[in-house]
């Protein structure tokens, strides 16, 4: 998984599916989050946070794409949290509705 401690969060890298049967955020080698939500309009880059932001526990507020808005494969900063809360949040996971 390509993620990194920077300043003011952790920075990772995130494939996202939108206009997807399921929403779901899957763990491996990196992480997917799939979306219902079709890629217009913003709609899937909001799903995808607030996935994410399900997943780690976390504000949607503190979650923003710093690259990739508009391209499946997305940086996300997620604010105020330290690389060990982020590891320890994935840790053991897997699927995630």
């Amino acid at each position: 998984m390509n993620a990194k401690a920077v300043a003011d969060g952790v920075v990772v890298e995130v494939h996202v599916k939108p206009s997807s049967k399921n929403d779901i955020v899957t763990i491996s080698d990196e992480i997917t989050i799939e979306t219902k939500r079709p890629p217009e309009r913003g709609k899937a880059n909001a799903a995808a946070i607030r996935l994410l932001a399900d997943k780690l526990d976390v504000q949607p507020s503190n979650i923003s794409i710093v690259r990739g808005s508009m391209d499946k494969h997305k940086l996300f900063l997620i604010r105020d949290l330290t690389m060990a809360k982020f590891s320890e949040k994935l840790k053991g996971s897997g699927n995630v509705h």
